[in-house]
């Protein structure tokens, strides 16, 4: 799966998308972050999920920052996925 196709199915909502998280490729970053900044809150929280996978610093500092997020359920999803990862960077 490209990064144009998760960036598809993302923008779609399509919660279809984590069935192929551990078979994305690190390209697929680049637009991940971009959908993190997304004005819906579902898309920001579907691009974290898939973000986490990767255990990154950038997907670490954009978890952190989601904490500070405007809508409630995307900081709590954050919450839940941080705890899953073990960076520095989120201290």
């Amino acid at each position: 799966m490209d990064a144009k196709q998760v960036e598809e199915m993302i923008l779609k909502k399509n919660w279809d998308v984590t069935e192929y998280i551990e078979r994305l490729d690190p390209s697929v970053i680049p637009v991940l972050l971009k959908l993190a900044k997304n004005s819906e809150w579902e898309v920001r929280q579907l691009s974290l999920l898939c973000l986490a996978y990767f255990k990154t610093r950038e997907s670490a500092e954009t978890l952190a920052k989601a904490l500070l997020d405007s809508d409630i359920n995307v900081r709590s999803y954050a919450v839940g996925l941080l705890q899953e990862t073990h960076d520095p960077a989120i201290l």
